[in-house]
């Protein structure tokens, strides 16, 4: 399913996959590895970065996001104690950090990916669920005030 989906979107897009990844990676139904590097990583400052560190070595490295060993080696190449790092996923805090991500996106009823949320303040608000086309987005967005005239 996943592999179809690569080249829809190639055809879509024109966005280029390395499909080495299903012959050189074991692929896993779980995202929960690259989850806990993502709240770790946005805990240290380089969120954004690990974020594009992951999508890179998934879609055009051909390699595993599910393995600590890349997460680890991704994060020190953002400049963060690769060891440290791996410890750190497996341990307790990254737990309880995606916990409560997820906690809070069934509050907010993200259920799919992609989600789009609003924070305001204190007060967060869902926009969108599920992907959307350029011209739904931009509706979304005008409704939610977040785009002039």
């Amino acid at each position: 399913y996943v592999q179809g989906a690569w080249h829809a979107v190639t055809e879509r897009t024109g966005v280029a996959f390395d499909h080495r990844f299903w012959e050189r990676c074991q692929p896993r139904r779980s995202t929960y590895p690259a989850c806990r590097a993502m709240v770790l990583a946005r805990e240290a400052g380089q969120g954004e970065a690990m974020l594009a560190a992951i999508q890179g070595a998934y879609y055009r490295e051909a390699r595993n996001p599910s393995d600590v060993a890349v997460l680890a080696d991704l994060a020190g190449g953002l400049g963060l104690d690769a060891e440290a790092f791996a410890e750190a996923l497996v341990g307790e805090r990254a737990e309880v950090l995606l916990q409560a991500d997820l906690t809070r996106a069934r509050a907010l009823g993200a259920t799919s990916f992609p989600s789009l949320g609003l924070a305001e303040g204190d007060r967060e608000r869902l926009l969108a669920s599920g992907c959307l086309d350029a011209t739904e987005l931009r509706r979304v967005l005008g409704t939610a005030g977040l785009l002039a005239d």
